[in-house]
């Protein structure tokens, strides 16, 4: 049976120039890699052909010394693969080939790959409002090498990965969250945004990370159902006559607002405009404030 060359695999020409040699590689890459093809052992089989013929043909010594090991067939004028023990084991004896991805300073995964797709913020109240920037130290994974992406090697778990597939590179991203959210939204974020096109074949296969919105409920406030709320503790007096009492405000440093006459502890007052921005217009939500006479303290 004929077997193929590596050329054939790579479907080149014997006389191909590296950037062809590369180009059909970044391609063929693309169409049989696991993570694009799941439960297909026939595009995985080949997936691991196109990364051995490349990692020959894209080292000038080594597709010299394997180009000695292929002749032409004068009866049948096409490539036929011959081995010639000499060239061959000198062939395999010489390093593998450090690719660009084989440089980068990856770990052992310790859970599923979809796990480092997930992060999660927390945002006060004003950054909800205002927007924010954050730092995240980002795992991204990218396909072992040792096995390929199936986690076995002749049969067994790989030891590089642990059986996993794929090994982590982590690096810092900074990321920015829009105004106008709300917590426990959740957002998506491309890492890959602005990268050259060349550069994508050495990027890793999951490109977007999701973040997770939480309010980081330390301040004076609290939200419940969307709505903020806070509690103000006023002389019973002013409760009685009425009268001006300044707040901190969610988003600005402080505001004052009017309490009615007779207005009784514990009563909850809607101050208006004074809450988180609604979505991305820039009107405002409203806040709500429970006053409580001083000598209160809302426990039994």
């Amino acid at each position: 049976m004929h077997k193929r060359t590596h050329y054939e695999v790579l479907e080149i020409d014997r006389n191909a120039a590296p950037a062809k040699i590369k180009a059909q590689h970044r391609m063929l890459v693309k169409r049989y890699h696991p993570d694009l093809n799941p439960g297909d052992p026939r595009a995985s089989q080949q997936f691991r052909e196109v990364q051995a013929a490349y990692d020959v043909l894209s080292d000038q010594d080594k597709r010299r010394l394997y180009d000695e090991t292929l002749r032409v067939d004068p009866l049948e004028n096409f490539d036929v693969y011959r081995e010639s023990p000499k060239s061959y084991h000198q062939y395999v004896a010489r390093q593998q080939p450090r690719t660009k991805r084989s440089t980068r300073p990856v770990t052992r995964p310790s859970q599923p790959r979809a796990a480092y797709s997930i992060y999660t913020v927390f945002l006060t109240l004003k950054e909800l409002f205002r927007g924010a920037r954050r730092t995240l130290t980002v795992g991204q994974t990218y396909t072992c090498g040792r096995c390929r992406g199936t986690g076995k090697v002749d049969f067994l778990t790989c030891k590089r990965c642990g059986g996993y597939g794929f090994m982590v590179s982590y690096s810092k991203q900074e990321i920015i969250i829009p105004p106008g959210l709300q917590p426990d939204m959740q957002i998506r974020i491309d890492l890959n945004q602005g990268q050259p096109e060349d550069e994508l074949l050495d990027a890793p296969i999951r490109t977007n990370i999701s973040v997770t919105i939480r309010l980081d409920d330390s301040g004076p406030f609290e939200m419940r159902d969307n709505q903020v709320y806070t509690t103000a503790h006023v002389p019973a007096d002013l409760l009685e006559t009425g009268g001006n009492w300044t707040i901190p405000d969610p988003v600005e440093d402080e505001f004052t607002f009017a309490i009615p006459p007779n207005t009784p502890s514990g009563t909850t007052l809607k101050l208006r405009k004074h809450g988180l921005r609604l979505g991305a217009s820039s009107r405002r939500g409203h806040l709500y404030c429970t006053v409580l006479a001083a000598n209160m303290t809302g426990k039994d």
